[in-house]
């Protein structure tokens, strides 16, 4: 049964492929595009938690350092649009 069954394989595949490049001979390449995959679109807002300060640290060889914190933020993320893919054009010969 293998034996018969590779030979009919292999003679589909040489009659399938010159037709294929017949029809591509025939046809006009209009353009030539690639796909892009766009990455999901967020609207993030910042909420203040903390607000900055400054602050006196005595160090344990006497100095005295004046330290500054910056505010603290908690970032609320909403998702505005899906991830997707479309096709962009590319310049072609």
């Amino acid at each position: 049964m293998k034996i018969f069954l590779a030979p009919l394989v292999a003679i589909s595949f040489v009659i399938a492929a010159p037709a294929s490049a017949a029809d591509e001979s025939r046809a006009t390449r209009v353009g030539c595009y690639q796909e892009v995959k766009v990455p999901a679109q967020y609207s993030v807002k910042r909420v203040k938690i903390k607000d900055e300060y400054r602050q006196y640290i005595k160090r344990t060889n006497g100095r005295i350092d004046l330290m500054e914190f910056p505010a603290v933020y908690r970032e609320d993320k909403t998702k505005i649009a899906e991830a997707h893919t479309v096709m962009r054009e590319i310049v072609w010969n």
